[in-house]
């Protein structure tokens, strides 16, 4: 009997503790490794196959500048910054200002989880830069201490990162696709060459008589 309630007691506890926390990697979010093997300086999402550039190595840079830090990478579109907040905190919108400020419990892990998958400045904020359905800069990201999201309808505007720098603040780019290799087919067969029609050969019989009679003459 006594052992019958130890197993529920602490069944309980594992079962409460998971509804509690529930790591990142639920949303198939892992590192993945940018120039160096095991420099864990990108993010492979395994549900779509993006692979996003870790945030660390754009702060400090204007909305512009990002885009130059390397040429495989590309900004990442409205709805793919969208779709991956929602598959990290699944409803990632909030009513006040579109940020939670002093989160705690299961949010604060998912939200102190994907600042260290993504990188952060000085350890302290995760801010990504995007462009909205409007063409207007925005930002989505984590501040650490506290700690605060700011989610899907955070409206800020931050248009005047565009060619200035802050170092507060990151871009999030994406890998782009492998371009395929370039081929040339070469044809192995024979040039083909059009025989000469009949009328054609037919002429120049008749123009070899014709010299032929005028010499007999």
């Amino acid at each position: 009997m006594i052992i019958i309630k130890f197993i529920k007691k602490y069944c309980v506890s594992f079962i409460l503790l998971c509804t509690v926390y529930i790591p990142l990697s639920s949303a198939s979010l892992i590192n993945a490794d940018y120039l160096n093997t095991g420099d864990n300086l990108a993010v492979l999402d395994q549900n779509t196959g993006l692979e996003w550039l870790d945030l660390s190595l754009t702060h400090g840079m204007s909305y512009t500048a990002a885009l130059n830090f390397d040429s495989n990478y590309r900004y990442a579109t409205n709805s793919e910054v969208e779709a991956l907040f929602v598959s990290v905190f699944d409803k990632p919108t909030f009513n006040t200002g579109g940020y939670a400020s002093n989160i705690s419990g299961r949010l604060a892990n998912l939200a102190l989880d994907f600042s260290n998958l993504f990188g952060s400045f000085n350890g302290r904020v995760s801010y990504g830069l995007y462009k909205d359905e409007n063409n207007i800069i925005r930002m989505m990201g984590v501040y650490r201490n506290n700690p605060n999201l700011y989610g899907l309808n955070f409206s800020s505007n931050y248009n005047h990162l565009l060619n200035k720098a802050d170092n507060s603040y990151s871009t999030y780019l994406v890998k782009k696709p492998p371009q395929p290799a370039l081929t040339q087919t070469i044809s192995n067969s024979p040039t083909s060459v059009p025989e000469p029609s009949s009328l054609l050969l037919f002429l120049v019989a008749l123009l070899a008589l014709t010299i032929r009679a005028f010499k007999s003459i």
